[in-house]
């Protein structure tokens, strides 16, 4: 299950899409519910970014 495999660019952006519109869809059904975790759900975004940008800019 865990193992190493590489998309082509077309693939990845397939796949971004697919994450963001089943966010968009779970935000829109359960929004209220969602609410209450708006400063987590910074945070787990933010960190993860920041730490991806790093790795990025480092690799520069």
């Amino acid at each position: 299950m865990l193992h190493n495999f590489t998309f082509k660019w077309w693939q990845a952006a397939l796949y971004e899409v697919c994450v963001v519109s089943i966010g968009i869809i779970i935000g829109s059904y359960w929004s209220e519910f969602w609410l209450n975790w708006t400063n987590i759900l910074w945070f787990t975004f933010a960190i993860p970014g920041i730490y991806v940008l790093y790795i990025y800019f480092k690799q520069q």
